[in-house]
């Protein structure tokens, strides 16, 4: 596979998961805000969060079935991208490639937890407190190497144009910043960090598919 088409099917997969994003969040808007994923990968009281398991159910369980499809969008349109810019920064672009991977993985590990602790809730039972703190504990790891794989591609992107240049330095001020937010929950500003992480992967896809498909098409590096 050449770059132009390693560039063209990370605009594609970009696409792609703008799209099952938007599908997610639309299901946790009418699930009034219950079916959150981030709401359980931080922690909380086993009977609270037992509770706000069997609360979310039945949109959890297809906002997780959707998230399983998102892993391999993102996975993919990271990779590729890194892929087709790999001669600018050889080593940046392993980096974000593996990183990508790993990242994947830890997302996976992720949602497969929080699916066996719903399935311990609907029956009847409490998830205990070591559970939810290895599931924050994932939660966290998938975070912080999610903002270490991106800054890492930016530093194989190119940045000679205005939605290049956007799309790297909107990356390395909104991600690391927003994600130690939402991990440590400092300063009481959690919420404040998740929402800075959904604009900045929701614009950062948008801004990935453009910077790949003019790539592609003038076949620039």
């Amino acid at each position: 596979m050449e770059r132009r088409e390693h560039l063209r099917t990370a605009s594609v997969l970009s696409i792609l998961g703008l799209m099952l994003l938007a599908a997610a969040a639309a299901l946790v808007l009418l699930s009034g805000g219950a079916a959150s994923q981030e709401r359980f990968e931080v922690f909380t009281g086993p009977a609270q969060y037992a509770a706000a398991l069997s609360e979310a159910a039945d949109y959890l369980r297809i906002v997780l079935a959707l998230d399983d499809v998102y892993i391999l969008t993102y996975v993919g349109a990271l990779c590729f991208a890194a892929l087709g810019f790999r001669a600018a920064n050889p080593a940046a672009a392993l980096g974000a490639g593996l990183g990508a991977l790993a990242v994947g993985g830890l997302d996976f590990w992720e949602n497969m937890t929080m699916g066996t602790s719903l399935d311990v809730a609907m029956a009847g039972q409490t998830v205990d407190a070591g559970r939810i703190a290895y599931q924050a504990a994932i939660s966290a790891a998938k975070w912080n190497g999610a903002a270490a794989t991106l800054i890492a591609l930016t530093f194989a992107l190119p940045k000679e144009r205005f939605f290049e240049i956007l799309l790297v330095w909107g990356t390395r001020l909104i991600f690391p910043a927003a994600t130690a937010l939402f991990v440590t929950g400092a300063l009481g500003l959690r919420q404040a960090g998740l929402y800075a992480i959904y604009a900045g992967m929701l614009s950062g896809f948008a801004l990935l598919a453009i910077v790949t498909y003019n790539r592609s098409r003038d076949g620039v590096r």
